[in-house]
């Protein structure tokens, strides 16, 4: 059997990572690349203070569906610094029999002598060098290893995209859609999670724990994490896409209590609403952001305000809430990836579905959509249709 470790802090793990052990995989012809999680790194500080058994959760979820490629928790069991040659050790122990591979940067390699041991490094697992983006095999330091160990030192002849976790955790910091760079289980586990996460958002996210239920928290947060990556999509403002998210269901109480914090704030409910009381989660919303979580933003406010049912002339973070209300990560109902798919082609092909899907809803229970429902529904199909014409027009001049 050939097995290769690969090891790092995998704070996140991210797609670079998974393509560097697919291809070393392949290329070595390797039965088992172990993904080796740090649990105290013996140079350097853990970002954000993500403790190993998350960082292995991270991996895991990365890892999901990829065949030969394993999370490994090794150095999480053991107390301590996690050195290479301790690492290398265990699993020769339990792998008596197996080829061993030690999966490195290329950059790393001139320092790789003078990492704890390197004689034992170099006797237990051949060395596998994967360049980083933009530089060069550094074959010369390869070539002084070879001479002074008798190691095995084998230049992989790929190197891995050009994604750092760094680059992640700060994108995540500052409400940058992370989709193309993590697996969609980590980046949904990164959301879930509230990692990297700015202090005020971690204020937040306590704050609502305790007014909501569970289940409505967990459904928040992962609209936070859809609105953020829709932003991304669309040039919307990522700070306000992730407050509005985030905040957006602040008031969804039972009837009675709703109508209660309606009285409170001396809100007059509409006629619907009355009828309803379920909808005034909305606008109570509005209110309570302001109010109790001190949000003065127009935008999240009015996006949270009409993130029921809509409004005329929709902003785009209106939209982009309204969405991701009824697609973020949780969701699992029949017709969610197919609406996941449409808000990454037309954010008002999206809408225009999740408000048909809500009204045949309500039709199917023997409930009649509202007038003004049908009216913003109405707008903005047209809207659709009216740049299509548009479009259209444009291609015949061409």
């Amino acid at each position: 059997m050939k097995i290769a470790i690969f090891g790092g802090s995998f704070n996140p793990p991210h797609k670079g990572h998974v393509y560097i052990a697919r291809e070393a995989r392949q290329r070595f012809s390797l039965d088992k690349v172990l993904f080796m999680v740090a649990a105290e790194p013996p140079h350097k500080s853990i970002a954000f203070g993500v403790d190993a058994d998350m960082r292995l959760g991270l991996t895991k979820a990365a890892l999901m569906g990829e065949d030969g490629l394993f999370a490994c928790d090794y150095e999480l069991k053991r107390q301590g610094k996690s050195y290479t040659a301790d690492t290398l050790k265990q699993v020769r122990s339990i792998y008596p029999d197996a080829e061993l591979y030690l999966i490195v940067g290329a950059d790393m390699l001139e320092n790789l002598p003078h990492w704890k041991e390197p004689e034992s490094i170099f006797s237990i697992a051949d060395i596998i060098a994967v360049s980083r983006p933009n530089c060069g095999d550094d074959n010369a330091a390869a070539q002084l290893i070879r001479q002074r160990y008798g190691a095995t030192v084998l230049m992989a002849g790929f190197s891995g995209p050009d994604i750092s976790s760094t680059a992640i955790r700060d994108m995540v910091t500052n409400a940058v859609g992370i989709a193309k760079l993590v697996p969609r289980a980590t980046m949904e586990l990164i959301y879930q999670k509230l990692l990297y996460q700015p202090e005020y958002i971690l204020s937040y996210a306590q704050k609502l724990s305790m007014m909501i239920k569970p289940k409505r928290f967990c459904h928040s947060k992962g609209t936070m994490g859809y609105a953020v990556e829709l932003a991304s999509v669309w040039g919307e403002d990522g700070e306000k896409a992730r407050i509005a998210g985030l905040l957006h269901d602040c008031a969804k109480l039972g009837d009675g209590d709703a109508v209660a914090l309606a009285e409170k704030y001396g809100y007059e409910p509409s006629e619907e609403e009355r009828r309803a009381p379920g909808l005034l989660h909305g606008p109570l919303g509005a209110i309570r952001v302001q109010r109790e979580f001190g949000v003065d933003d127009k935008d999240v406010i009015e996006a949270i305000a009409c993130h029921v049912y809509g409004r005329m002339g929709m902003s785009k973070l209106d939209k982009i809430l309204f969405v991701s209300d009824k697609a973020e990560f949780t969701r699992d109902y029949d017709g969610v990836e197919a609406l996941r798919e449409a808000s990454q082609k037309s954010l008002d092909e999206a809408v225009l579905m999740t408000m048909d899907r809500s009204m045949n809803y309500l039709m199917s229970k023997g409930a009649e959509p509202a007038e003004s429902s049908i009216r913003i529904r109405n707008s903005i199909k047209n809207g659709i249709q009216d740049n299509s014409k548009t479009t259209f027009s444009k291609e015949r001049q061409k």
